[in-house]
């Protein structure tokens, strides 16, 4: 299971075959139609799906899950310290705008292709009890305490 972002949009098909080729079984390759190379908050995505052999060619944009679309530059992050400042307050749910929602968008899709939840919507939602019911900070501190030694 992968989730792969481009940069550019004539790069997701060709991917996805090459995935396909690969092995890999359920996949998605991605690109955020502003530049960006992952799922955006701030602009349709295009994306291609991989599972068991078919590809399947489609857009997404953060209002079919119910999310408001955000200006680019309210995902803008900073120095390695103000992007670890940034995770910190998304995974204790002091963050609610725009990058906790690109967060949410990658992490439903993500639980999505590993096939924890039935479409993107659900594993939104999954991502969502998991930052507001503490177990993603928790996992973060853990990971930190992990690393430290």
């Amino acid at each position: 299971m992968e989730l792969l972002g481009v940069y550019d949009k004539s790069l997701v098909e060709p991917l996805a075959a090459v995935m396909s080729r690969l092995g890999v079984k359920r996949g998605m390759v991605v690109f955020g139609q502003e530049g960006l190379d992952e799922i955006s908050s701030s602009a349709p995505t295009s994306v291609c799906e991989i599972r068991d052999g078919w590809f399947q060619s489609y857009e997404i944009d953060p209002g079919m899950y119910g999310l408001p679309l955000s200006r680019h530059e309210d995902l803008v992050g900073g120095t390695p310290e103000e992007n670890a400042e940034i995770t910190r307050l998304i995974l204790s749910s002091k963050e609610k705008g725009a990058k906790r929602n690109a967060v949410l968008l990658n992490a439903g899709a993500s639980f999505y292709i590993a096939g924890k939840t039935e479409s993107i919507k659900d594993g939104i939602a999954l991502a969502e009890s998991l930052i507001d019911g503490g177990k993603a900070e928790a996992k973060l501190n853990e990971f930190i305490m992990e690393s430290a030694l």
